[in-house]
């Protein structure tokens, strides 16, 4: 899970100032390697995930809703390759409790889709990845 993490991570700077929670934050200083950065009012390090991602551009497909997933130029979404319940896994094995952020009802329609069509969400991730290239 933490080499999903790191080919997402894009560029983090030596001693760069990153606000994140205490979860991210021992994620960031594991998948670093030991790279320093600073905890504080900098960059905003947003436990998002690859379901809040879908979820979003869901909201936006349908309602014409702005996400966190259009203001995001400067935010770092550590968990963007990861799944809710991936992300839960991770946090359960630091100690952490982790909670997913709630979704909006156009949601609901995938997550039952994707019981009988196991590789739905994927398929989604890259449709919207190649929609974001074009």
């Amino acid at each position: 899970m933490l080499k999903k993490i790191r080919q997402n991570l894009g560029k983090v700077h030596k001693d760069e100032t990153l606000q994140a929670s205490d979860f991210a934050s021992q994620v960031l200083a594991d998948v670093l390697n030991g790279l320093p950065f600073r905890r504080g009012m900098g960059r905003e390090v947003v436990e998002w995930t690859a379901d809040d991602e879908l979820a979003a551009f869901l909201e936006s497909l349908f309602q014409g809703r702005q996400t966190l997933l259009d203001r995001s130029a400067q935010c770092l979404k550590i968990f963007s390759n990861l799944t809710d319940e991936e992300t839960r896994k991770l946090a359960s094995c630091y100690g952490i409790e982790w909670h997913p952020h709630p979704k909006p009802a156009s949601y609901a329609h995938i997550s039952v889709l994707s019981k009988k069509y196991p590789e739905l969400k994927n398929a989604l991730r890259k449709s919207l990845a190649e929609l974001r290239n074009a």
